[in-house]
């Protein structure tokens, strides 16, 4: 029995005073771990119902005063208009635009026998050519006819000889039909003309560079008779974006002066030749042209006037002569630059297709057989 219960159980009478012996023991009582534990229980208790029953003695906090925030909407003031910046077109090659004469109002009965010599002068100058090789606003407002538009029409009257057999060589600029918006490249080609008493052969072929490999963007071949009224193609070839088409010709149930879609940049500068007034702004040609075998449709050609290109040759007078698809037609645009002189060659030829690819061929040089 501990020191504890044996002092509470022989004590009977009240309470008094502890001797020292007794203090002792109680001291030793409580430096038991039990004992620690249940006076820190007691502590415990007796704080919380100080806390409870009992009035704090800490002041208590001051009311919090309400906040008042006065708001202005002040309207936010207004940014200064700014102009937005014109839309600035990098300038192609050059183009002069020349002064447009009346529209030629050309019957079959009218057309001469002219020679180039008889061709209008070039004169006065104008805007350039947009990057497309359109026009520019001035330039289609210098060749707006000044009279009523001429019918169009379909020249009969023998044209002047086929030039001489010549090779020309030309700087290219295209767009890949399967590359996309920015696949433009360059490179070269050529248009070899071979004629003779009585046939004739013309080749194109167009090339660009894309890295370290040479692609061949567009390829034709256009052979036939050569007679009296010009060229008459009996077969015609092309090769265009990984497709090869072809088509042959009866002379005997072909429209009279048909051609096709590489003869007719060689049988216009024919035509410009015998006719002086075709090279008028506004005058009109109508060529029945060979889209499939045996199969014709009219092509309708207008002049835009005369241009003078700068060349690699220098400075070279045309008439620009462009064929317009008809809408919905899945056909291509065709433009073309017949050179005044220079045996009446294309000097550029713009081949537009409906998906707006196209193949631009520009002359650098022409080599003749009397160059050689």
């Amino acid at each position: 029995m501990s020191e504890y219960d044996r002092l509470i159980r022989t004590k009977k009478e009240p309470c008094s005073p502890l001797p020292m012996n007794q203090v002792t023991s109680l001291a030793r009582f409580v430096r038991q771990p039990g004992a620690r534990l249940l006076a820190l229980i007691l502590l415990s208790l007796l704080v919380h119902m100080t806390i409870l029953f009992m009035r704090p003695w800490w002041p208590t906090a001051a009311p919090a005063h309400d906040l008042i925030i006065d708001a202005v909407l002040v309207a936010a003031p207004t940014a200064p208009k700014v102009d937005k910046p014109k839309r600035v077109v990098p300038p192609a090659h050059h183009v002069t635009h020349h002064a447009a004469a009346a529209p030629a109002v050309v019957s079959q009965a009218e057309t001469p026998q002219d020679s180039e010599a008889a061709m209008p002068p070039a004169s006065g100058d104008g805007a350039e050519n947009g990057p497309s090789g359109t026009p520019g606003p001035q330039a289609a407002s210098d060749a707006a006819p000044t009279a009523a538009v001429s019918t169009p029409v379909v020249p009969s009257a023998p044209p002047a000889s086929a030039p001489q057999a010549a090779v020309l060589r030309y700087d290219v600029s295209a767009r890949d039909p399967k590359g996309g918006e920015s696949a433009g490249y360059v490179g070269v080609g050529s248009i070899t003309f071979t004629p003779s008493e009585s046939a004739y052969s013309i080749d194109l072929e167009a090339k660009v560079q894309i890295i370290f490999f040479t692609k061949t963007v567009l390829e034709q071949h256009s052979e036939g008779a050569n007679g009296a009224t010009g060229l008459v193609p009996t077969r015609f070839s092309e090769t265009r974006g990984g497709r090869t088409r072809e088509a042959r010709f009866d002379p005997a149930s072909a429209p009279a002066g048909a051609q096709d879609r590489l003869s007719i940049v060689v049988q216009l500068g024919a035509l410009l030749r015998a006719n002086a007034s075709l090279a008028r702004a506004g005058a009109q040609i109508d060529v029945p042209l060979g889209t499939a075998s045996n199969r014709f449709e009219t092509w309708h050609f207008e002049s835009r006037g005369l241009e003078t290109l700068n060349t690699e040759m220098g400075k070279i007078d045309c008439v620009h002569l462009a064929r317009s698809a008809r809408p919905g037609s899945n056909d291509r645009d065709l433009d073309t630059w017949v050179a005044l002189d220079h045996g009446s060659y294309p000097v550029r030829i713009l081949v537009t297709e409906p998906d707006h690819t196209y193949v631009d061929m520009r002359l650098t040089r022409i080599e003749t057989a009397s160059d050689k």
